[in-house]
């Protein structure tokens, strides 16, 4: 259908045919035989705007398969990821006060200017769940992305004793950073006796008991 249609029009006149991004087919055998690049546009025509500006910004290529909408997010991806990695290399060069590894020893994550923040996933009230149920949730975040796992605590329910267990189930089960959150005292010195690697919940109110 696309072809008879194209047939009926004077095609010679135009550098580039752009055809929804929805449809299923590859668009390689229709382009080679008007002899007119024939592309795949986005899927959504809200995308069109920007589709027609990354062609005149970026000089980027269209598909004869894949739709501009999922082009461009993959281009993108990989300039993000070249950006971080020229960051990181500028970072790694320039430890100082404001930019430093969380800790060296376990992890190459960087805290700096114009590096991505770490991602931290707290487990909720975690000292009151089961060893399994940690295991599974740690696993679920780590695979999801996550840079560091976080020993959420309870509220007004300190227990010391559980955080040096969790922390050695963590170590032992990932090769992860692990945080605490909790503002008694207790806890957060049982984690830093067991090798915790972040505070999150240090403040003006408890920093002078360490």
């Amino acid at each position: 259908m696309t072809g008879e249609l194209l047939e009926s029009v004077p095609v010679s006149n135009y550098d580039l045919i752009l055809l929804p991004g929805f449809i299923q087919w590859d668009t390689s055998s229709l382009e080679k035989k008007i002899s007119v690049e024939i592309r795949k546009g986005p899927e959504f025509a809200s995308d069109l705007q920007m589709t027609l500006k990354n062609l005149s910004d970026n000089n980027i290529k269209l598909s004869n398969e894949i739709p501009a909408n999922r082009l461009f997010e993959d281009t993108g991806k990989n300039t993000y990821q070249q950006i971080v990695k020229e960051q990181y290399e500028i970072a790694i060069n320039n430890i100082g006060s404001d930019t430093f590894f969380i800790n060296e020893e376990r992890s190459n994550i960087l805290v700096g200017r114009n590096l991505p923040p770490p991602i931290i996933a707290e487990i909720v009230n975690c000292t009151n769940k089961s060893d399994k149920s940690i295991i599974k949730k740690a696993q679920h975040y780590i695979s999801s992305g996550a840079d560091i796992i976080d020993i959420g605590c309870v509220a007004n329910n300190p227990n010391p004793t559980r955080i040096t267990e969790i922390i050695k189930l963590i170590r032992t089960n990932f090769n992860t950073l692990i945080s605490i959150d909790s503002m008694e005292k207790s806890e957060l010195l049982a984690a830093v006796e067991s090798g915790i690697d972040l505070i999150l919940s240090l403040d003006s109110g408890n920093y002078k008991d360490f």
